[in-house]
This record gives C-alpha cells, structure tokens and sequence, in this order.
C-alpha cells in the first residue's frame, strides 16, 4: 500500500529546497548557485528565489541584489551589463558534489580539490582558494567563509566582495 506524502515534504521537493545530499547533486556549481545560473538579469533572481530583502548601490557602480534569508547575494554592473557578475553565498547547507561548501574546514577543501587549487593573496595573506569560477573565501581562517562564483573576465568580480560578505553561519 503507498503512504501519501506529508504536504511539507511534497512542497520541499517541488522547490527544490532539500539539501543537495538528498538527491545527490550539487547546489554550487561552475555556473550556478542553488538551482541559478550566472549572467542573468535581476528578474531572473527575482523570480528564482523571491523577493529580495534589499537592493544595495555600492562603490564603482556596482549592485547587490541581498536574499538574506537564502544566504545569498547577486552582484551587477549596471554601467557595463544587466546580468549578474557575481553570486555568494554563505549558506552552510549549499555544497559542491564533492560536499564542499561554507563553513567546510580548510582541509576539507584541499582534500577534496587538492593542488587544483590557486591561491588568491592579499598583503601576502592567503584570503581565497580559486577553483574554476568558485572562490572559496577563508581570509586565512581554517574554514571556508563564504563560496562565491563569478568568471575572470574584465568587469567581473573580485575576490573582494566575498570578503566583504557575511561570514558562513551568520
């Protein structure tokens, strides 16, 4: 005999809000973050993950587009393009396939990735581990604070904004 499935349960599957573990996959990837892709517009995050908390005008005209309950923050350049530059996030519950995510320790980042990964210094600190397109952000700390994914590419974003980020359990 089939048990219905609790309503709750239903809804978190059809919003694809259950942990990555849960289905094997990853929600941080080379182009995404929980389920949205890079370079898209302001209504694409608005529609993809609701109504944002704020909308913040910061130095050099850039824009951040802050979900803070999602743990999540957009960047854009509005002088240059309307697609997003940039994605954050510090969300301890969004990993990468190999389960790599903010607030992993260090070594689990090294393990899991190994040499493939360039070191991003600053005042010849290590503040960022660079894999691809993800940073992970560890300002020198044993763990990863916050994940961020944005393409090197003249106009995009820096190592800096997830400095600047809020840390991984905040």
């Amino acid at each position: 005999m089939l048990r219905p499935i609790p309503l709750a349960l239903l809804a978190a599957l059809c919003a694809g809000v259950l942990p990555a573990a849960a289905g094997g996959g990853a929600s941080i990837t080379q182009t995404s973050v929980k389920g949205a892709s890079l370079g898209q517009t302001k209504a694409y995050y608005r529609a993809r993950y609701g109504a944002p908390g704020r909308l913040d005008r910061l130095q050099d005209g850039l824009e951040r587009l802050a979900f803070p309950a999602l743990r999540i923050e957009i960047y854009f350049r509005p002088k240059q393009s309307a697609r997003a530059v940039g994605i954050l996030t510090w969300s301890p519950n969004l990993k990468t396939v190999h389960g790599v995510g903010p607030c992993s320790t260090l070594a689990a980042l090294k393990n899991a990735y190994g040499n493939r990964l360039p070191r991003v210094q600053f005042a010849g600190k290590i503040v960022a581990y660079r894999l691809g397109k993800l940073s992970f952000i560890t300002e020198g700390r044993a763990r990863v604070l916050v994940v961020q994914l944005s393409a090197k590419t003249k106009g995009g974003l820096d190592e800096f904004a997830g400095l600047n980020a809020p840390e991984c359990g905040s």
